[in-house]
């Protein structure tokens, strides 16, 4: 897989969920950078930052309708961002995440994610692996996302980012089944886990999550066959207890056993060209919406989770 991006750009587009429709401003300009995937040439926008939350404007309230929870976990969020904003996000890769930005390699030290929007809760888990170019931050925006939208308690499984080029390498990589990478262990080890004690396992998996989700299920049935089971044996295990929903990954293949959903935008150039998009199966689902128009500046606008995809969970397969 050649992927590409050209020396001159400084600032590369975020291409996964850091590509959320941002508040923009007459002073704010979005600039543009050139890259190649997997040969596919394009310009994309280059997306202005988020302006700080003011949680203490009086009128913040009444403008937006925002409840005091969700005022509080903006505030919160705001909070987690300075805190790590000094530290590399490697130093987060493979780490469980949870509420307020709290990161821990032991999921039974985790506060999950719950919904701040008056949702119902259903009391189901769900863990979520983001794709490149997603710094911890920016996963957290998406666990609340995930919340609200499904009722669900929300933890991450954090891929962590060193900038374009390096997130695509690693994603070939994960493609070929070589090299460590830190979140496929971590899901690797819950996947097993949830097999052999039966209680069920929620996976949403975005873009490169999906390549993290399909390799860290083939580790996990190798596992299981190195305790003695065979393959059917394995897989039938893994079928009763692990559900997973991947949107606009970029995998080709997942391996036997668990319950699959993967839905595709067809206006999305990533699964279209490296995932359920090129070779579709009776689990995929595919839909239609192209935020980008005409506009070849804009294509990845159609990639992004928080915005495309995370409404399009069907919260009614977590068991």
């Amino acid at each position: 897989m050649a992927i590409s991006s050209t020396s001159s750009t400084n600032n590369i587009s975020q291409l996964d969920n850091n590509l959320n429709n941002n508040p923009v401003t007459n002073a704010q300009k979005a600039t543009t950078a050139s890259k190649t995937l997997a040969g596919l040439s394009v310009s994309v926008a280059q997306p202005p930052q988020e302006s700080p939350i003011n949680t203490q404007n009086p009128s913040l309230k009444a403008q937006d309708n925002i409840s005091i929870n969700s005022v509080a976990s903006a505030n919160a969020l705001v909070k987690s961002s300075a805190r790590t904003a000094s530290v590399p996000d490697t130093a987060f890769d493979g780490k469980y995440v949870g509420a307020n930005g709290q990161t821990s390699n032991n999921v039974s030290d985790i506060q999950p994610v719950k919904p701040n929007n008056g949702i119902a809760q259903t009391g189901k888990t769900v863990f979520y692996v983001n794709g490149i170019q997603t710094d911890l931050a920016a996963q957290q925006k998406s666990l609340q996302v995930i919340a609200n939208q499904t009722g669900a308690n929300v933890i991450g499984i954090h891929n962590a980012t060193e900038g374009f080029t390096k997130d695509v390498s690693q994603s070939a990589l994960d493609k070929a089944d070589l090299g460590k990478n830190p979140p496929v262990d971590t899901l690797a080890d819950a996947i097993y886990n949830a097999a052999k004690t039966g209680k069920p396992i929620n996976v949403i998996a975005h873009s490169q999550g999906g390549i993290i989700t399909s390799r860290a299920v083939e580790d996990a049935t190798n596992r299981l066959r190195e305790d003695g089971l065979s393959s059917q044996a394995a897989r039938d295990l893994l079928s009763k207890s692990v559900n997973i929903q991947t949107f606009g990954g970029a995998a080709l293949t997942y391996p036997a056993g668990p319950n699959y959903r993967h839905v595709v935008n067809t206006a999305d150039p990533v699964p279209g060209i490296l995932g359920k998009g090129a070779i579709a199966d009776k689990n995929t689902e595919k839909f239609t919406d192209n935020r980008a128009g005409l506009n070849p500046l804009k294509v990845f606008d159609n990639h992004s989770f928080d915005s495309v995809y995370a409404s399009r969970i069907k919260a009614n397969l977590f068991r």
